[in-house]
């Protein structure tokens, strides 16, 4: 239950972080019993592995289908809500094409990103669709 509630709390989360932060609660808590639980839960549909291009894989509670916003200053990930149905459905018509799984990230600059004259994009390495 730590497990989940600490990746509740972050959002998306590396497992050296949450490593880190469950030994605050968990002193004797082995990295191999993290990746275990971690594998079994994810296995059960509970959590989600998250693979991002310049970044560490991340653990996220699985939860409706969703697009990632990622700040290419800070690494900030932001999960929204919508609607790639019509897209999907699109895309299996035109190529013949079964879509079994879908994981769609956006790179940018976030809100505080943007209001501070230092950043610059690019920190992640993204390539361009169009």
């Amino acid at each position: 239950m730590a497990i989940l509630e600490e990746i509740h709390k972050h959002g998306h989360i590396d497992v050296e972080m949450l490593f880190a932060s469950l030994q605050k609660h968990f002193p004797t808590l082995a990295l191999g019993t993290l990746y275990r639980n971690l594998n079994e839960l994810s296995q059960k549909g509970i959590l989600t592995e998250v693979t991002l291009p310049g970044q560490k894989h991340k653990y996220e509670i699985r939860k409706a289908p969703h697009v990632h916003l990622i700040c290419e200053q800070c690494g900030k990930i932001e999960d929204k809500t919508i609607n790639l149905d019509d897209v999907i459905t699109r895309l299996e018509e035109e190529n013949h094409y079964k879509i079994n799984c879908k994981a769609v990230s956006f790179y940018g600059l976030c809100e505080a990103c943007q209001k501070d004259p230092s950043a610059v994009a690019k920190k992640i390495p993204c390539s361009p669709l169009f």
